[in-house]
């Protein structure tokens, strides 16, 4: 399908467009061997809990409840990491989120085969259920990064990881737990979370995470209501470009893997974004004094509610080119790239006045509201730690 056909003759792309013109390309392959090897490691950690609580009983004479204990230990921890981890992953990337899990459930699990008595192994194991909780952000990595027409059997497929990942397990355990002991076994089986770690400066970032980074960050920018640049907005926009950049940065690498070209002048945009020409953002045009001239707005409302949109211009070379304007009093403005065809793809611009979003003045920004500090990832994650080293100091007690 004809990608400018199916956006309505339209340069404004989302990463899904994107990607139904690159198809299931080497980047998507990467991403699927990546992410795939660190859903196995979650299996291969809940499946261990099989092998590891008897072999325990049989060492510590443990009471019954004590190895029930133990095995469900891995899941309070997933419990209690749930929520701060998809917080991270939402803030600071799929990748980080997916790097720091591994890194945690690698360094439990070390701890694990390094136990001295039986309170220290449920720490060490409920440390470990805290970090796997993060690892079912490799399927959002993968959903976003995968064709749209291709998700369902891509994600179906995705979850062979799972299966092989308990296979292999209970095959590594039939291998070393009655000759070696069930340190080794636990030991050997963070060798998936390593690889992972190996194979993270190959990874790509979401190019959907960060178009809606760069979203929000304009969003927080123009809602200030303010006309005039000021610093704090200045950050904030230099913010959105550095997202956008690498946005269309891995989705140039993405089509250059696949053999294609993504079209001179497209404007990524984050998914959701809509609104073009004053047609859905609420906004009639409207003659700008200040610009001297008469233009219509442009509204980039995100479905999520983040309000303007960042917009990238790509070109054929990769580089990111946000479109902008100087007024006569020297305030600089953003522009929204569209394509006619009788203009043959010359750029039709528009603008929305710096503070305003047209429709959306008064609508309060969702991701504006300050969060409650206990509720912080950061705060989340040290009361944890504050709890496993309390539940190990008092259990060997």
């Amino acid at each position: 399908m004809d990608p400018f056909k199916k956006m309505g003759g339209s340069l404004r792309w989302t990463p899904d467009d994107a990607l139904e013109l690159t198809g299931f390309s080497r980047m998507q392959w990467l991403v699927f061997v990546g992410a795939g090897l660190a859903w196995a490691a979650d299996a291969c950690s809940v499946m261990l809990l099989s092998f590891v609580g008897p072999a325990a009983r049989c060492e510590w004479q443990l009471d019954p409840w004590q190895e029930s204990l133990l095995g469900s230990a891995l899941f309070a921890g997933q419990l209690v990491g749930a929520s701060p981890w998809g917080a991270y992953g939402d803030a600071f990337g799929r990748r980080s989120a997916m790097l720091w899990s591994c890194v945690l459930t690698a360094v439990f699990g070390f701890a694990s085969a390094l136990a001295p008595s039986y309170w220290w192994l449920v720490a060490a194991r409920t440390g470990a259920g805290f970090a796997l909780s993060a690892l079912p952000i490799c399927f959002t990595l993968m959903l976003e990064w995968t064709p749209p027409r291709l998700r369902g059997r891509v994600m179906m497929l995705f979850n062979v990881w799972w299966t092989g990942g308990t296979i292999v397990e209970a095959c590594l355990a039939w291998l070393l737990l009655n000759h070696m002991g069930w340190r080794l076994l636990v030991t050997v089986s963070a060798v998936p979370q390593l690889l992972v770690i190996l194979m993270y400066p190959w990874l790509p970032e979401s190019p959907t995470w960060l178009l809606a980074q760069a979203a929000a960050a304009r969003a927080a920018a123009d809602s200030s209501g303010m006309f005039d640049e000021t610093p704090a907005k200045r950050v904030l926009h230099a913010k959105a470009a550095k997202y956008e950049s690498a946005a269309a940065d891995v989705l140039q690498k993405a089509a250059g893997m696949a053999g294609v070209q993504l079209p001179a002048g497209v404007v990524l945009v984050a998914a959701g974004t809509a609104c073009e020409d004053g047609d859905e953002g609420g906004g009639p045009p409207h003659s700008d004094e200040e610009h001297g001239d008469s233009s219509t707005c442009t509204s980039s409302c995100s479905s999520a509610g983040l309000g303007d949109g960042g917009l990238a211009s790509l070109t054929a070379s990769g580089d990111v080119s946000p479109s902008t304007t100087t007024t006569s009093n020297g305030r600089q403005r953003r522009h929204a790239v569209s394509r006619t065809a009788a203009a043959d793809q010359e750029p039709l611009l528009s603008h929305t006045p710096a503070g305003k979003s047209s429709g959306y003045g008064k609508r309060k920004h969702r991701h504006g509201k300050p969060s409650h500090p206990l509720l912080h990832p950061a705060m989340v994650t040290l009361m944890f730690v504050w709890f496993v080293a309390a539940l190990a100091y008092y259990g060997g007690v």
